[in-house]
């Protein structure tokens, strides 16, 4: 993680830059001097969680949970009056599908360990 974040660092650097010099998005939202650094703290918070997560649970629960999280921000749009374009409905059933794969082989590990216990 170290080394992705040091590679990104210069071309982050330069953005932030071009836009201090040219200044037209600070001067258009005056707002974007705190909450751009607001937004990198808790975008940073969550990278740490993430990457606490992956520590913490099985493998099969954070690939779960890897597809899930955007499946279910799709849903949630969709209930805010969002619509997919009909090119990016092979997209979003491939995703569906693997997180069915995923949770069926979830159940089916869950099932045969409750057997084997019981036996």
């Amino acid at each position: 993680m170290f080394w992705e974040l040091l590679t990104v660092l210069p071309l982050a650097a330069a953005v932030l830059g071009i836009e201090i010099a040219n200044g037209s998005a600070f001067a258009e939202h005056p707002t974007l001097r705190w909450t751009a650094p607001l937004f990198a703290l808790f975008a940073a918070f969550a990278l740490l969680l993430y990457i606490l997560a992956s520590k913490l649970l099985t493998m099969s629960l954070f690939g779960l949970l890897s597809y899930a999280e955007p499946a279910l921000l799709v849903v949630a749009s969709l209930l805010l009056g969002e619509t997919i374009a009909t090119g990016e409905w092979p997209t979003y059933i491939a995703i569906w599908t693997a997180v069915a794969i995923l949770v069926l082989g979830g159940l089916g590990e869950v099932l045969r360990a409750r057997r084997t216990r019981l036996d």
